[in-house]
């Protein structure tokens, strides 16, 4: 039974790092703030709203992809509004979202996320 110690100790060590994920956010105070990207100046709405662009625009993106490439669609009737949009990453979301540090980079980074769009599509400069 000498070996009590060290079994136990293995076990404390085990535990900390399986229950790593769960206790390190709440014992640092959490993941830090959440990034603010700049919006479009002059710009009101988007596509959709707000809401629904924050929690689905990579749906969106990947949806306009399938239906311009495999389809031969071209345009996109809005939810929110009824407007009919052209469904181009280029000409429709790069026209008011022009600079990808202050928009798309802030909040990718902060979710540690790397977008396939940049592999195709050049990214914007800005303006």
């Amino acid at each position: 039974m000498k070996d009590k110690p060290v079994i136990i100790a293995g076990l404390v060590v085990f535990l900390a790092a399986a229950t790593f994920p769960v206790w390190y956010n709440p014992a640092t105070g959490g993941t830090g703030p959440r990034p603010r990207p700049e919006p479009p100046a002059g710009e009101t709405k988007c596509v959709e709203d707000k809401a629904y662009m924050t929690a689905n625009h990579m749906k969106l993106l990947h949806e306009w992809r399938e239906t311009v490439v495999r389809e031969g669609g071209r345009f996109y009737t809005s939810h929110a509004s009824g407007e009919q949009h052209e469904m181009s990453l280029v000409r429709t979301c790069l026209r008011c979202h022009a600079n990808k540090e202050t928009f798309c980079d802030r909040c990718h980074n902060y979710v540690d996320v790397h977008p396939r769009c940049w592999d195709c599509h050049v990214a914007p400069e800005g303006k």
